[in-house]
């Protein structure tokens, strides 16, 4: 329709919109996605989101923070194709994609080869020679490999952190856990960023340190075991008032993204906070599951009752007409009238 409207009426206003949506369909995306930190030794499952494209080709690169620095200075996409041609690749391949034709968005998944301990960039484009002159977006995605995962407790006057092994989930004893404070200073020449580390502990037996630096303050955390390391985690270090007797709702969805109309089957599990700040599950308590739409509007609830081991489960219909967006369901008690709980989620045609 847009390229006979085009035809049929050459330089009038509707001809150069439609023109501008012509460009729009035809347009080829492409955007890599990956977890953040994936096991090595093993192959690596890597998403892609793309649309207009039926193959594209991977180039995997060792990154270093001396190529973040160097990369995001760079503010077009030729710099950084340029900046990322001499680099040399670890490996190489092309994906063959099921492109429908439909000029719609689409996902995959596909399997990269396994990965030493490291940090690394994947770089994804619609030509072999990673040009951008045809490409209309840069797919660039940076990801660590690491064997080690930490998790951070903040209680009521201290802040654990606990390292475990990212496959077996077993407590890893003898880590050393560095805490870091950034801070930045802005000049007329640009933002310059002073990093200092607190302190250091190693993990006991149990995978486990307890932060003891100044309170009210950000700190990053770096855990570093052998040759292996993982950064990432930030905790905020405070005084926290005990909240005893507070209930929360902890919910979850089957599916991110629905259709109008179809059912969202959700799962919850209610607890209790105690006066030393740990969760307790509440059992045989009666809650309440709404679903707003994109408005905040109140579609439908349901009223549940969990389980012996805290939980409940149930099922709402996605509102069939009308706005679609980003909507969610929110759970609520007797006690607390809302707010103990929310998970949101899409609703589009697709």
């Amino acid at each position: 329709i847009a390229q006979d409207i085009v035809k049929r009426f050459p330089g009038m206003y509707a001809s150069r919109q439609c023109n501008s949506l012509i460009v729009n369909i035809l347009q080829k995306q492409i955007y890599p996605t990956f977890e953040e930190v994936s096991l090595p030794g093993k192959p690596i499952l890597a998403g892609l989101n793309f649309k207009n494209t039926d193959r594209v080709f991977v180039r995997i690169f060792r990154w270093t923070e001396d190529l973040d620095d160097a990369f995001d200075k760079l503010n077009e996409d030729k710099k950084k194709a340029d900046f990322l041609n001499k680099l040399a690749a670890l490996n190489s391949f092309q994906v063959e994609l099921n492109s429908p034709e439909d000029f719609r968005d689409h996902f995959t998944e596909f399997k990269c080869p396994a990965l030493s301990i490291g940090r690394f960039a994947m770089q994804v484009s619609d030509n072999q020679g990673f040009t951008v002159e045809n490409m209309s977006h840069f797919g660039l995605s940076r990801f660590r490999v690491s064997s080690l995962a930490s998790v951070v407790e903040q209680g009521e006057n201290t802040v654990n952190v606990f390292v475990a092994d990212r496959n077996s989930g077993a407590p890893v004893a003898g880590a050393r856990v560095e805490f870091w404070q950034t801070n930045y200073e802005y000049l007329s020449t640009g933002r310059q960023v002073h990093r200092s580390k607190i302190s250091e502990a190693t993990t006991d037996l149990d995978g486990k340190v307890t932060y003891t630096g100044p309170q009210n303050i950000g700190v990053e955390i770096l855990v570093i075991n052998g040759h292996d390391s993982l950064p990432g985690n930030t905790l905020y270090s405070s005084k926290l008032e005990p909240q005893p007797n507070w209930t929360m709702a902890q919910l979850f969805t089957d599916r991110a993204i629905y259709r109008p109309g179809q059912m969202v089957y959700f799962k919850g599990i209610l607890m209790e906070n105690n006066v030393d700040g740990r969760p307790k599950i509440l059992p045989g308590r009666a809650v309440k599951v709404t679903f707003f739409d994109a408005n905040y509007q109140k579609i439908n609830e349901l009223s549940l009752k969990s389980n012996e081991y805290g939980s409940f489960n149930g099922a709402l219909a996605a509102p069939n007409g009308g706005l679609t967006g980003q909507m969610h369901i929110e759970c609520s008690t007797e006690s607390q009238n809302g707010g103990i709980g929310q998970v949101y989620f899409s609703v589009e045609e697709y």
